[in-house]
């Protein structure tokens, strides 16, 4: 190998090493990644109907690191506790409100219940059918 080619190997190698950090980065957040400010951000993200894997996926984090969150940081396994029951109560006002109307029961079951042996809906989107006309 020329002096040249060298050269540019190592450039190369040393190209995809950090691109291999940047990933690595992105994948395993170390627990001093944790910004108290997440649990309030927890809590506004699910209460607008969204889940805590979405939240992972809004802070850039994998949905474990989470997990991890949740068993070293007290105040964030709290936040995470209110969190999902401000999702589960989200889901349940639709839900009342939907009764009212003809809609897709499944999206409601999917999301209130345990929801992980059922698929979720194809489009995550609560489906209201129009009500009949009744007056024929």
């Amino acid at each position: 190998m020329r002096k040249e080619e060298k050269k540019e190997r190592i450039k190369e190698i040393r190209q995809l090493r950090k691109l291999k950090m940047e990933r690595k980065k992105w994948q395993y957040p170390t627990a001093s990644d944790f910004k108290v400010e997440y649990c309030q951000m927890l809590m506004d993200h699910c209460s607008q109907g969204y889940s805590c894997q979405s939240f992972a996926a809004k802070i850039n984090v994998m949905p474990e690191v989470l997990e991890r969150w949740t068993d070293e940081y007290p105040e964030f396994k709290n936040a995470r506790l209110r969190a999902e029951l401000q999702l589960k109560m989200f889901w349940e006002m639709l839900a009342v409100e939907a009764c009212k109307k003809k809609f897709s029961i499944s999206v409601f079951r999917y999301y209130t219940g345990d929801g992980k042996e059922q698929n979720p809906p194809a489009s995550g989107r609560v489906v209201i059918l129009p009500e009949e006309e009744s007056s024929k």
